[in-house]
């Protein structure tokens, strides 16, 4: 975790005296993105009640999982109590962050590409 911080650090430097609209603003955003998907990953799933230690009591994962009763092995519930017990839900949360970062910068080239320079 400290690397992935010093990387951080340094690619900020970088970008701090590029364009707006360079590649390497586009790189910052989508680590960022990840960056933020680190932390919100395991913060999400912890507040819903999916813990490293199985479900925690007064949930709504507690609510969820009465409801469904015997938790089928690939199921859903089951996918997300193994995020957080795993510590997967950070790598999860970085690649759905970069993803998300991602498909919002193509977004914005696409929309640029339409309008007409005058």
């Amino acid at each position: 975790m400290q690397r992935f911080i010093v990387a951080i650090m340094i690619f900020s430097m970088a970008v701090m005296g590029a364009d707006d609209d360079s590649w390497l603003w586009t790189g910052a955003k989508i680590l960022g993105g990840a960056a933020v998907g680190v932390v919100a990953g395991p913060a999400i799933l912890g507040a819903a009640g999916f813990t490293a230690g199985g479900v925690a009591a007064g949930t709504a994962a507690a609510a969820a999982q009465g409801a469904i009763g015997n938790v089928a092995a690939g199921s859903t519930f089951a996918i997300l109590q193994s995020a957080a017990a795993t510590g997967a839900a950070a790598t999860y949360g970085a690649a759905a962050g970069a993803a998300g970062a991602a498909a919002y910068e193509a977004s914005k080239e696409k929309r640029n590409k339409k309008r007409p320079n005058y």
